[in-house]
C-alpha cells in the first residue's frame, strides 16, 4: 500500500512539474511569435515606404522560392559548366520568349550530353551539329563550353527558316524539349546576353 502511495505521489510531482516546463515552454514560444510579429512588422514597414505588403506567409514564400531558384541554378550550373548569372540570363529570356525554366534546363542538360556523343563520333549527334556548321571543339582542338555551343546554335537558328528542318535539329540536339526552345533559341546569342543583369 505504502509503494502504491509512493508511486501516486511521484507521479503528482512529476506530472506537476511536466506542467509548470510545459507552460514556461509556452510562454517562450508566446515570446519568439510576438518577436517575430514585430520583425516582420518592421518588413511590411519598410516594404510599405516601397507601396507594398508583405504578409508573413507572402514574406516566407518569397524567401523560399529564392533559396530553391538559387539551389536549382546552382545544381544546373554544376551539371553543365554554365556560371549561375547566365543561367538566370536564360531563364529570363525564356519568360520573354515564352518557354519555361524547366524546359531550359532539360535542354541544358541534353546538350552536354550531345556534345560529348557527337565529340565521340556517333552520327546522329555529329551530323545534326555538321547540318548546322558546328563543331563541338575549338580550333585548337579544346572542346567548347555548353555556354559557347549554345550561342552558335542560337546564332544559326536566329537566321534559320522556321520549319521541320530547324524543329528536328533543335530535338536532335536538345532532347524532346528542343522544339520548344526554338523561341528563345531565335533570339541569338546577343539577344539572350542582354539578359544578363550582373
Amino acid at each position: 500500500m505504502a509503494a502504491k502511495f509512493n508511486l501516486l505521489i511521484a507521479a503528482k510531482t512529476s506530472g506537476s512539474a511536466a506542467i509548470k516546463r510545459m507552460g514556461n515552454s509556452m510562454q517562450g514560444l508566446q515570446g519568439k511569435l510576438k518577436n517575430v510579429g514585430l520583425s516582420l512588422g518592421v518588413v511590411n514597414r519598410g516594404f510599405a515606404a516601397l507601396g507594398l505588403a508583405v504578409s508573413g506567409g507572402a514574406f516566407a514564400a518569397m524567401v523560399k522560392n529564392a533559396v530553391n531558384l538559387g539551389d536549382s541554378f546552382g545544381k544546373l550550373s554544376t551539371q553543365t559548366g554554365i556560371a549561375s548569372n547566365t543561367l538566370m540570363a536564360y531563364v529570363n529570356a525564356g519568360k520573354l520568349a515564352g518557354v519555361e525554366q524547366e524546359t531550359i534546363d532539360k535542354g541544358l542538360r541534353r546538350l552536354a550530353q550531345s556534345m560529348r556523343e557527337a565529340d565521340q563520333g556517333v552520327a546522329t549527334y555529329k551530323d545534326a551539329f555538321d547540318a548546322l556548321g558546328l563543331s563541338v571543339r575549338n580550333a585548337d582542338g579544346t572542346l567548347k563550353s555548353s555556354e559557347q555551343v549554345l550561342g552558335e546554335i542560337s546564332d544559326e537558328f536566329k537566321d534559320m527558316e522556321n520549319g521541320a528542318t530547324k524543329a528536328a535539329l533543335a530535338m536532335e540536339i536538345l532532347g524532346r524539349s528542343g522544339a520548344s526552345l526554338i523561341p528563345f533559341l531565335n533570339m541569338g546569342a546577343e539577344g539572350i546576353k542582354q539578359f544578363n543583369f550582373e
